[in-house]
């Protein structure tokens, strides 16, 4: 009897193993947190100042610091910046700028937080069962004035919710975890650029 309930086990978590597979996420959805406003457009500066970027990453999951590769965290550095040279609010901006007008230091917290124990229910319903998983990013940066060291704190996080249920399939194209990751990323980069200008050190 042990035997058979365990071979059924076997095959409701292969089947959903499979389900899974075969459409790419089943069910799979994710909605922003809206914690910030999309920004827009930006202000515009007279003379652009040249800033340093020394960015770092903290990944966590439901409390326990994950280990996160050189890779990763160049990805996500080179995706600030990127967005920050979109505003236009900056001269030369990177990681390796030389005798920079402003310094920013930033540090960056990517934490996730879920069930796991509804994350496997879900598989094991073939999906009928939801299940979440919300993932929030918190950025602390510092800006430093390189002549006159004053400095000015700024603190932003947003947040975006994955759903795992088989009726949200239909949203899987327009709501992937891939492009609502990328759209709340951007979101936090576009207003840090907007903070940074709100410091008054652009001027």
């Amino acid at each position: 009897m042990i035997k058979k309930s365990v071979k059924q086990l076997g095959r409701i978590v292969f089947g959903s193993a499979l389900m899974v597979a075969m459409v790419g996420g089943s069910g799979c959805a994710s909605f922003q947190g809206n914690r910030l406003n999309s920004v827009v457009s930006f202000p515009q500066v007279g003379v652009k100042k040249s800033v340093n970027v020394e960015f770092d990453l903290v990944c966590i999951m439901n409390g326990a610091t994950l280990g996160i590769s050189d890779a990763a965290k160049e990805k996500f550095a080179n995706n600030c910046i990127s967005r920050m040279k979109a505003s236009n609010l900056f001269g030369e901006i990177s990681k390796t700028v030389s005798n920079p007008d402003l310094k920013l230091e930033i540090m960056m917290e990517d934490e996730g937080a879920g069930s796991m124990g509804m994350a496997m229910l879900t598989g094991l319903t073939l999906y009928v069962i939801p299940s979440k998983v919300t993932e929030t990013y918190r950025v602390s940066a510092t800006l430093r004035d390189s002549k006159s060291n004053k400095k000015a704190e700024i603190k932003l996080e947003d947040s975006f919710t994955q759903w795992q249920q088989i009726l949200l399939l239909p949203l899987l194209p327009f709501k992937s975890t891939i492009a609502e990751a990328a759209k709340c990323q951007n979101k936090v980069f576009d207003n840090l650029a907007v903070e940074v200008h709100k410091t008054g050190m652009l001027n």
